[in-house]
Order: C-alpha cells, then structure tokens, then sequence
C-alpha cells in the first residue's frame, strides 16, 4: 500500500512537472503582456494628463472644449501668426497633445461633425419636353448603336470627372474655422437635390394648365426672329446690336463700303475717259491719253490697295477678304467692254432705222393701192 502511494505521488509530481514544462512559456508571454498593458495604459493616461495640462482643458472634457482650446492657443503661438508670443516649439507641443486628446476621446465619443461636404451626383432632372431622346438620359445623336455607344463614352468621361473631383476634394486643405472634415455619405446627412428647380417647374406647369399666362402680350404669336451669330457670344452680340442702334458699325463694315464707292468711281472714271475715244485699235494720240488717265488714276488706286489691307486684317470672317485692285486688268476690260457696247448700239440704230424704211415704204406701198 505504501509503494502505490509512492508511486502515484511521483507520476502526480512528474505530471506537474510536465504541466509546468508545457504551460511556463505560455504563462510568462502572458504576465510580459499584461505587464506591457499596464504600462502602455499607465503612460497613456500620463501623455492624457500631460496634453490636458498643455491645453489647458479638464480630463472629462469634450472633443469640442479640445478644438476651441487647440483652436486659441494655435492662433497665439503659430510661427506664421506675427504675434510677439510666436513659438514653433511650443506649437509642436500643442498639436502634439491635440492629436493625443482626439485620439483618445474620438474611441468613445462620437464624431463631431464640423463641416459636411456634400456630395454632388451630377444628376440633373430634365424635363421630358427638353429632351431629344427620352433613353440614354437624351445624349447622343445618329442610329441607337451610334448613340449607345456616345452614351458610353459619355458615362466614361463622367467617371474620370468625379474620380478626379473625389482626389481633388481629398488634397484640399482643411478650412481655417474646422479641423475635421466628414462626407456627408458618412455621415447620413442626405439633402434632397435640386429641390427648387422642381418645385418651381410644377408651379410652371400648374400655372399653364389654368391658364394664368394666357393674358401675356404676344401670346399665340411667333417670337421675332433674331438672326444671331453661333460664333459671337451673346455678350459680344449685345454690345454690337446696341452700337448698330445707336448708328456705330465695326471699322471693317465702313471699311468695305469705302472700298466699294472707290472703286466705282475708278471705274466710272475709266469708262467716262473711255467714251471720249476712238474704236479698238487705239492710235497714237489715243493711246498717250489713255496712259495719262491712268497715270492719274494709280494714286487712288493705291489708297484703295492700302485700305484693303487693313480690311483684311480686321475683317473677323477669313472668307470676306479682298484681292488688290489691278488697274492694268481693269483698264484692259473698260477698253473692250467700251468697244462691244458702241458696237452693240451702232448695230442696234441701223437695224431700227432699216426697220422703220421698211415699214414706211410697206405704209406708203398700202396708201397708193386704195
């Protein structure tokens, strides 16, 4: 009895040992652990203790009593504030035990929301009436596949907009009053969009059905229809329309029109000067007198050259400019143009006055019959 006693009491004491062999490493990880707790709370609650001094704040303060607090002395010691009491180090050190404050009160409490940021979907309702195409939100123009796939590239542009509008928003700097900023998303602060725009289309639209707008002037007539220029903006084409009211014209308009009764005055000249001359081919002393008029014509010739340059320079559409005025061409087309006409007059007076031979003898021929 007494050698099973003593055996069963050193299996127990080697099973002990065996426990303890296994569990030790476990046990001390385990004291290490909570030893590092405690002390990671201790320190904790002493870098707590400390900011609230540094802040100048209470220990169960709130996080807005910290950022008005953060807020003060960030204003008195910021090295960029041109106070006399400006500090870097001492601003470190406030920033410091904000972060530390926030940190530890934001586990518990809940987020206060300083500023929301709402989001803008770019959804905009249009009314049915607006619209081209009542599918694919009305964009695109050609057969369904060309319009689908416009509107797929649409929806691509769309996304690369909002995501760079996201990145930008996210690379903003915080606002000067606000510290922490939340997105509206998050924080379930929703507002109904475009609001007022409905409200006032269905005000529209029910005023229009009872006929509240029937006693407008000019109702059930055509609007005056204002020829407007696609490539002017419209505050250019005001300014213009209230010029041309008031008499003034843009300098290429007196420009052309100058350039116009110039030139038919050369050429009413030419053609005076003409008339005064003989039939084709020129003599001598007709053709002396014709290089004469000439002569006298080539300085207003030039003025008209030099003002056709400057027309086309401040003329706006490329397709309205002018060549030069070549006096030699247009002399050349006066002389045979002047010849073809007398010739056709000269031709003309003798076929009349063979008719009127003839129908004198035929008239006199009748009168000796009866």
């Amino acid at each position: 009895m007494m050698l099973s006693l003593n055996c069963s009491f050193g299996m127990n004491k080697s099973f002990a040992a065996v426990l303890i062999a296994q569990f030790a490493p476990a046990y001390r990880c385990f004291s290490l652990g909570r030893q590092c707790l405690v002390k990671a709370v201790r320190e904790l609650d002493r870098d707590v203790k400390k900011s609230c001094s540094v802040l100048g704040v209470n220990e169960d303060c709130s996080l807005q009593e910290v950022k008005d607090a953060f807020l003060t002395l960030a204003m008195k010691y910021h090295p960029d504030s041109g106070s006399a009491s400006a500090d870097a180090g001492k601003f470190d050190e406030i920033k410091k035990a904000y972060h530390t404050l926030r940190a530890f009160l934001s586990q518990d409490a809940p987020d206060d929301v300083s500023q929301v940021i709402e989001k803008d979907f770019k959804i905009k309702h249009t009314v049915p009436q607006h619209r081209q195409y009542l599918n694919l939100e009305g964009v695109g123009y050609g057969t369904p596949t060309q319009r689908q796939k416009q509107y797929d590239r649409y929806r691509v542009a769309q996304a690369a907009n909002r995501v760079f509008e996201y990145r930008t928003s996210k690379a903003q700097p915080l606002d000067k009053t606000s510290l922490v900023q939340h997105d509206a998303t998050l924080a379930r602060q929703y507002k109904t969009t475009n609001a007022i725009e409905r409200l006032v289309e269905d005000l529209i639209q029910e005023s229009i059905a009872k006929g509240e707008f029937d006693n407008l002037p000019g109702f059930g007539k055509p609007l005056k229809s204002v020829t407007e220029n696609p490539f002017v903006d419209s505050m250019t084409q005001r300014l213009n329309q209230v010029l041309i009211n008031n008499g003034f014209v843009p300098e290429w308009v007196s420009l052309e029109k100058e350039i116009n009764e110039a030139k038919q005055q050369v050429l009413k000249g030419l053609s005076d000067e003409r008339a005064k001359l003989g039939p084709l081919p020129l003599n001598t002393e007709a053709k002396e007198r014709w290089e004469a008029v000439l002569e006298l014509y080539r300085k207003p010739v030039a003025n008209i050259n030099w003002k056709i340059d400057k027309f086309n320079m401040t003329v706006p559409l490329p397709s309205k400019q002018q060549l030069h005025f070549q006096l030699s061409r247009v002399s050349d087309k006066v002389l045979a143009t002047s010849c073809e006409g007398k010739a056709e007059t000269k031709a003309s007076t003798q076929k009349a006055a063979a008719d009127f031979d003839k129908g004198l003898l035929a008239f006199l021929l009748e009168k000796i019959k009866f």
